[in-house]
């Protein structure tokens, strides 16, 4: 992957298809997240979105906290799915 457009965290690209699209032909499928948002006063270990993440790849989401990744010039994502990305800066 090769730009930030494809690098995302899974929370994002929830909320980014949640956003009504102004043609048909730009519209894209809703992703639906599952299960209750965690109580802030016990917040989960690891990425903090495992709990509802639908591309949580194992018990690394559940016991790592992920490093960011710079996947842009100004854009980092925190997701052990990317943890082995290589990006190049965009200028």
């Amino acid at each position: 992957m090769d730009s930030a457009v494809g690098l995302q965290y899974p929370y994002a690209e929830a909320l980014l298809s949640a956003v009504p699209a102004l043609e048909m032909e730009d519209a894209r499928q809703e992703i639906i997240l599952e299960g209750d948002v965690p109580n802030p006063l016990r917040v989960p270990s690891g990425c903090r979105f495992h709990p509802r993440c639908p591309k949580r790849i194992g018990e690394v989401c559940v016991r790592e906290d992920p490093r960011p990744v710079r996947v842009s010039a100004d854009h980092e994502v925190a997701c052990h799915l990317y943890a082995d990305a290589v990006v190049g800066a965009a200028g």
